[in-house]
């Protein structure tokens, strides 16, 4: 996800031959793992269709690309809803891993509503690509809510801590990449990326977690169509922001 590619053609084989021979407590990862790479096809493929600047292939593709995410979304949250089968730490991670694919799966097909607004054969209308982009936002928004709030409480117990354990420089490690996610996302909310940016000046700076002060861009470099709908100013948001 971090370098919007794919997985490999493999992995299809290797997460079918980890789903066959499951162990107690593997079933939340690899839940976690299918949805990671749904999201790694629908990044790259609405990469390329950005980059290609195809109106035409990205308006047939959008409802099969959207389809892809709900349903792939819908599973692991039908799972997270009937029960997890793993340690209460393990949970936290991979509950933070999939909050964060969950924003990037999101933030690019929030980009390809705001492109094909631009659309001037206006394939699609205006009104579902704008409920689109609500939903998008809204599931943005709440899994920023989710890293934040679950990490920061785990930053409360670590700074209570007074030793720099290996284990708690592994336990902070593992925030690194889901706080670095909201911090970088454009559509999360301001305060939500300030409270982000944060926890990681802490993990960097008081834990000594180096890794958390080297923050990337999110997106680089996208057609000026894709970070914004048509008919809407830098800085206007047609969405409230997200309340609990």
């Amino acid at each position: 996800m971090v370098n919007i590619t794919e997985c490999p053609p493999e992995s299809d084989t290797w997460l079918g031959i980890i789903k066959n021979s499951l162990c107690e407590g593997e079933e939340h990862g690899l839940h976690v793992s299918v949805y990671i790479k749904t999201c790694t096809h629908i990044m790259a493929t609405i990469s390329g269709l950005l980059h290609q600047h195809d109106f035409a292939a990205a308006a047939a593709q959008y409802e099969s690309l959207v389809q892809q995410l709900e349903v792939a979304e819908e599973l692991v949250d039908h799972f997270l809803a009937t029960g997890v089968d793993c340690t209460q730490e393990l949970a936290f991670y991979l509950r933070s891993l999939y909050w964060g694919a969950v924003i990037k799966g999101h933030t690019y097909i929030l980009y390809l509503a705001n492109f094909l607004t631009h659309d001037p054969c206006g394939r699609l209308p205006p009104a579902q690509l704008s409920a689109r982009r609500a939903h998008c936002l809204h599931k943005i928004r709440a899994a920023a809510q989710g890293i934040i709030e679950s990490n920061l409480a785990a930053l409360s117990s670590l700074r209570a801590q007074q030793d720099r354990s290996p284990r708690i420089l592994f336990d902070a490690l593992r925030m690194v990449w889901s706080l670095t996610t909201v911090f970088v996302s454009a559509p999360a909310l301001a305060e939500q990326r300030s409270q982000a940016q944060a926890a990681l000046m802490f993990i960097g700076k008081e834990i000594g977690v180096r890794q958390a002060l080297h923050t990337g861009v999110e997106g680089g470099a996208l057609p000026p169509e894709a970070r914004l709908p048509l008919r809407l100013e830098v800085g206007e948001d047609a969405t409230p922001a997200f309340v609990d």
